[in-house]
């Protein structure tokens, strides 16, 4: 066979090669999967349809920002958000995700949550971060109906305070479940899940919010210092 003839045979061949196993337009791995995002459709890795990362980004600044941020604060966020959601490559399903949760807890469990706070939460193995995100979001539902009460101000401490306790007096998974699936509508909903605690460990949880809430009402009790008056500017002496 004529040398140009081998180099067809070749390049027939290797055009017919597909890429390795679990990579793009390459077979699909054994179980149906592949690797980088890709999807398996027809045995084959494919790239899934992208996703709107404009309302992904949105929806994400409305997760760090609040819904009432100023636009200084929120268009930088939103465009640095939209960049990454673009370099991850978020697919049509993982962008619905994002878009469709309401509340970090169901973001965290997207497949790509983007910001920190919610990777930190899905990475959560104990789940005690996510409990602590999930009892925040339902006591700020409760605190809605009342800008002006004063328990706002402890929500960090006591949002601290149920994590500690959660990880340090050993809360039951069932507990941990129950409050990370709870309602943040259902204002009981927390506390029908505490129920269910161990008498033991639900004392120890009471005693931590209760030493945060006696400290708050006697920082509350102490009457503000006033300055001491300035004592007047010497007087020179008079001469007889």
């Amino acid at each position: 066979m004529r040398a140009w003839a081998w180099a067809l045979v070749l390049f027939v061949a290797c055009s017919k090669q597909s890429a390795p196993t679990g990579t793009e337009r390459g077979p699909c791995t054994s179980d149906h999967t592949c690797s980088g995002g890709l999807v398996c459709l027809s045995d084959l890795c494919v790239r899934p349809p992208a996703g709107d990362c404009s309302q992904v980004a949105e929806a994400l600044a409305s997760v760090k920002l609040g819904n009432y941020a100023s636009a200084d604060q929120r268009t930088p966020l939103v465009a640095s958000l939209r960049s990454q959601c673009d370099r991850e490559e978020l697919s049509v399903d993982d962008a619905k995700c994002l878009t469709a949760a309401k509340s970090k807890f169901e973001m965290s469990r997207c497949a790509k949550p983007l910001l920190p706070e919610l990777v930190a939460m899905k990475n959560d193995k104990g789940g005690c971060k996510t409990v602590g995100a999930r009892m925040e979001e339902m006591a700020k539902t409760e605190m809605s109906k009342d800008p002006s009460d004063p328990m706002n101000k402890m929500m960090p401490q006591l949002i601290e305070a149920v994590i500690a306790s959660c990880n340090e007096d050993g809360w039951p998974d069932d507990v941990k479940g129950c409050i990370a699936t709870a309602d943040a509508s259902n204002s009981h909903a927390a506390e029908n899940c505490i129920e269910k605690m161990p008498s033991d460990v639900r004392d120890k949880f009471m005693k931590r919010i209760q030493t945060i809430m006696e400290g708050a009402m006697k920082d509350a009790a102490q009457p503000p210092t006033t300055p001491p008056a300035a004592m007047p500017p010497p007087t020179a002496p008079t001469t007889p």
